[in-house]
């Protein structure tokens, strides 16, 4: 009660989903208002989807606001419903089974549940508002950019170029920082949130952190057992099958997109939310096992939040022109990627041009902040806290689009140029000469493609069953698969593809359900009489598979073998080729007219030979 900044007041934000967002002014003014999460401002939720929805342009800092009211609601509803549905009815099942000791332990157990989840909704809150921090520029395509195939095939100088960052992986170690070093202190209605419980929820949340649900009655320290228990429950309700953060932005994303099957009510949503006990006998003992459920009269609305995202992944997130715009985007992150590591090694230690590398990343440095992305994982001082959090304060939406403009009409050709000499620096393998001119030129294409509006030809594989058997391979690291990919793998083609499970069963996924009549025993969402669409989409997995190139004028390749469909682009290689030869980039990149479009049929022809090795493996 005794920080600067509390004050018994809270701050309102007019939202489109919410209609008012309410949270807490002394929590706004120690944690939103940071550098922190006022960069998210500057990142798009949706990243390339306003190519085909121009509505699609809200930010991760409108839904993560949205995801900690909604934290903060959904606790309050669940609280209330052990309080008045679940307590009494459990406590009178086992009162008339076990006998009224018993059921006063079981009483004390689910009160010290109702009052502890109300003791840690200051860092529930502050877990859902910090949920996204991690996200970098073009959110999850530039996830796609920095595991791309490509890194893995193409010459490079540094032993290993290859990395594995994540936002959910990031986030926690940005919190984890945060905790270690007191670098903020966020407060909540007077009461300073506790940092190391709120790293804890998330690392439970995103599969990191130990998690047990079980109060033993006859176990020590009741007390320290209900919150490691209510931990649990506050990290499903953050990653789970019904958590807070599709809550909101199933809903974000329908009303700015204008797909309005992505609707859903979100008040009925909040009213069945609730804590699902498992009471368990034996001999000499009884245990309670805490979960996030939902009342038995709730699933409709589990289900229709279910259709709401299927619609929203058929229709937005899987839409094939938005899917081709993402692969030419993470393509770019890719190459400016290697452009980046290649720079920062030799400004550093001088293997070739170390004057010309360090201008090149003082003029664009969102080159030398992706090539140390992966740096930013591990931050233990207060220091390294502080250059991460300015480091990803760099590397956001405008940045990204300012440097692709750059490079669209010829203002960045120094960058094209020293990706063009990578070929004569780099030691490339047998049958990759050249290798960077063409990256240099997919680089300049993608780009004018972007600034355009001007996607390039797909191949899109749709079937659901064959993307998951040729997913099962590509991901084992079959070595078949892998050496026929690195022979024909090209910079002017992408292999990029996208899955979902609508709803996940196992390893805790599971929705319980809270049944009236047999309180004592809570039953998985998919036993549930009412549960009919549940039960179908239990574990289903839908996905699709999209090959993108760089095409030809006059070109009518129809597909492979009936699998694969073509969709035509806008932007053919004789216009990327012309375009780039007006802005003097053909020169930059040390091509000619007949070269570039040499180089562009060849691409055309492997995308090909890729759809067909492919669909061999999918048979």
């Amino acid at each position: 009660m005794g920080s600067p900044y509390y004050r018994a007041t809270t701050k309102i934000v007019k939202d489109v989903v919410h209609q008012f967002i309410e949270l807490p002014s002394d929590f706004i003014d120690t944690i939103v208002d940071t550098i922190l999460m006022q960069r998210l401002r500057r990142v798009q939720q949706l990243s390339l989807a306003q190519e085909v929805y121009p509505g699609a342009v809200h930010t991760r800092f409108e839904h993560s606001l949205g995801v900690a009211f909604t934290m903060k609601k959904a606790i309050h509803h669940i609280a209330r419903n052990l309080r008045e549905v679940v307590i009494p009815l459990v406590v009178e099942e086992v009162k008339s089974v076990r006998g009224g000791d018993e059921a006063e332990k079981v009483s004390e157990v689910l009160k010290s549940a109702e009052k502890t989840l109300l003791e840690l909704e200051k860092e529930a809150v502050t877990a859902a508002l910090l949920h996204d921090v991690g996200h970098i520029a073009l959110s999850h395509i530039s996830e796609q950019g920095l595991r791309d195939p490509i890194l893995e095939y193409a010459p490079k100088s540094q032993p290993s170029i290859e990395i594995d960052v994540d936002h959910e992986k990031l986030t926690v170690e940005i919190v984890d920082g945060l905790a270690t070093t007191g670098y903020y202190r966020p407060v909540y209605n007077g009461e300073p949130v506790d940092l190391d419980m709120v790293s804890e929820i998330l690392k439970i949340a995103y599969g990191d952190g130990d998690c047990n649900s079980s109060v033993k009655l006859s176990g020590s320290s009741l007390e320290g057992q209900v919150r490691d228990a209510i931990k649990c429950v506050i990290a499903k309700l953050l990653s789970s099958n019904i958590d807070v953060d599709r809550a909101d932005y199933v809903l974000r994303d329908s009303i700015h997109t204008g797909n309005l099957s992505g609707i859903y009510d979100l008040n009925r949503y909040y009213s069945v939310l609730t804590i699902a006990p498992l009471i368990k006998y034996s001999p000499h003992s009884v245990e309670v096992e805490l979960d996030l459920g939902v009342l038995e009269k709730g699933v409709r609305v589990v289900e229709n939040m279910l259709l709401a995202r299927i619609y929203m992944y058929s229709d937005v997130y899987l839409h094939d022109v938005s899917m081709t715009y993402s692969a030419m985007a993470s393509r770019i992150v890719a190459i400016l990627y290697l452009a980046g590591v290649e720079a920062t090694a030799s400004s550093s230690n001088g293997q070739s041009n170390p004057r010309s590398a360090r201008r090149l990343l003082e003029k664009y440095p969102l080159l030398e902040d992706l090539a140390n992305i992966g740096h930013l994982v591990k931050v233990r001082s207060r220091e390294e806290v502080e250059e991460a959090v300015l480091k990803l304060y760099r590397l956001v939406d405008d940045e990204f689009y300012t440097l692709v403009s750059q490079v669209a009409i010829g203002y960045a050709n120094d960058l094209l140029h020293y990706l063009s000499e990578l070929d004569d620096v780099v030691a490339t393998p047998s049958g990759a000469q050249g290798w960077y001119r063409e990256a240099c030129f997919a680089l300049a294409a993608f780009s004018y493609g972007l600034i355009a509006r001007r996607h390039v030809s797909s191949l899109i594989l749709s079937d659901d069953n064959r993307v998951n058997r040729v997913l099962g391979i590509i991901e084992g690291r079959n070595p078949v698969v892998v050496g026929s990919l690195s022979r024909i793998m090209t910079p002017l083609v992408t292999l990029s593809w996208s899955t979902y499970v609508p709803y996940k069963r196992g390893k805790g996924m599971d929705v319980k359900v809270f049944r009236k009549k047999n309180p004592l025993v809570p039953i998985n969402l998919v036993e549930s009489e009412q549960a009919r669409l549940a039960r179908e989409l239990a574990d289903k997995v839908y996905a699709k598979m999209i090959v993108t190139y760089l095409d030809t004028e006059g070109s009518e390749s129809g597909g492979v073998k009936g699998l694969w469909t073509k969709r035509k682009g806008k932007l053919s290689a004789e216009e990327a080729i012309e375009w780039m030869r007006s802005r003097g980039m053909l020169e930059a990149c040390g091509l000619s007219e007949s070269e570039a479009l040499r180089m562009a049929r060849e691409a055309a022809s492997k995308a090909e030979k890729i759809s067909m090795l492919l669909s061999s493996y999918s048979s």
